[in-house]
């Protein structure tokens, strides 16, 4: 199988990488990343990294094959709260490339990542089929416009099946300690730091996958659904919580007496979650306790790379 990878550099796309079947012709793409060829040899990985900026037409059509059989899109913005002060930047980062992508090569399959977000202005439950959405916050028009790109490389017959993944997000390896999931476990189980900011008052909702389940959710895509009908799924722990609640379990996973501090206000507040996660019933979600224990013992393993 021949297949693309965009934003192989972040954390979910090193993770695909480390699982995906040595007989893959795999074409990893990356941009800005400083360390991704270190990582590719240092795990002695069967692919070809290609430096590629995916929002340049002619970056992309002079790089990349005309044919693929799967292409797999992870690449997004990496701070989405910053796209409300440069909405255009947020747009070339997000929607540009995938049109520039599926304009220029023909796939039998694409999975592109969207995100959770597109239903920003929803409360409470929500579904693909049921939800009508209409996003106002940059980061979650620009993933819509990307989705609506993959239709239209449909439309003109440039890819055959597709799938677009409204992610609601994953914590494991190689994900950066900014980000709360890794930022709790370095700083109540590796430091024992009991101090942790909250932004905004705690209540938004967060329903992150534990990478492992994603990834084995992704490659179930890849296998069995290259044949099947065009559908949009929610990628979602099916048991959300708020982000002060997670503080506090992953505190009492780390036996911390935390001392928590409310500051400011996020960029946006998550007052909805998904009833129609995707499963392919090959995996049982990883409770959150399981998986802040896990990441600990790997962070415990590779501190050099936090």
């Amino acid at each position: 199988m021949k297949i693309l990878v965009l934003g192989s550099s972040g954390f979910v796309g090193k993770n695909l990488l480390l699982a995906l079947p040595k007989e893959f012709e795999v074409t990893a793409v990356y941009n800005n990343s400083k360390y991704f060829l270190d990582f590719v040899n240092l795990n002695k990985l069967n692919c070809k990294a290609l430096k590629c900026d995916l929002s340049s037409k002619d970056e992309v059509t002079s790089l990349l094959d005309k044919n693929y059989d799967v292409v797999v899109s992870l690449f997004s913005n990496p701070n989405p709260s910053e796209s409300f002060n440069d909405p255009l930047y947020d747009f070339k980062s997000n929607a540009l490339p995938i049109y520039n992508v599926l304009s220029s090569i023909t796939a039998e399959h694409v999975i592109y990542f969207s995100s959770g977000l597109v239903y920003e202005d929803r409360v409470g439950e929500i579904s693909v089929e049921k939800t009508v959405i209409n996003p106002t916050i940059p980061y979650a028009i620009s993933k819509f416009s990307a989705e609506q790109f993959v239709k239209l490389a449909h439309k003109k017959g440039n890819i055959g099946n597709y799938n677009i993944v409204r992610f609601w997000g994953a914590y494991g390896p190689y994900q950066s300690t900014t980000k709360i999931y890794s930022k709790l476990v370095k700083q109540f189980g590796i430091d024992k730091n009991c101090d942790f900011t909250i932004k905004g008052d705690g209540h938004s909702l967060i329903s992150a996958m534990y990478i492992d389940d994603a990834i084995v959710e992704i490659m179930h895509l890849i296998k069995y659904n290259i044949k099947h009908d065009r559908k949009t799924y929610n990628f979602a722990y099916n048991k959300p919580m708020s982000v002060f609640n997670l503080v506090m379990e992953a505190a009492k996973t780390f036996n911390i007496d935390p001392r928590i501090k409310f500051e400011g206000q996020s960029y946006e507040t998550i007052d909805f979650y998904p009833t129609d996660s995707y499963t392919s019933y090959q995996v049982i979600f990883t409770d959150v306790k399981q998986g802040l224990l896990k990441l600990y013992d790997w962070q415990q393993q590779h501190k050099e790379l936090l």
